[in-house]
């Protein structure tokens, strides 16, 4: 697993928000609910 996709994970469940935390990270939203979904498959 990605290091990027462990601090989007745990930036998200702070914000519990997609786009605050595309915007804390400087993702687009749609980044943001892809890296969710590769977690969730791993």
């Amino acid at each position: 697993m990605e290091i990027k996709w462990l601090k989007t994970f745990i930036v998200a469940a702070s914000y519990e928000n997609f786009r605050k935390t595309a915007e804390e990270l400087f993702l687009t939203s749609l980044r943001s609910q892809n890296i969710f979904k590769d977690l969730k498959k791993a």
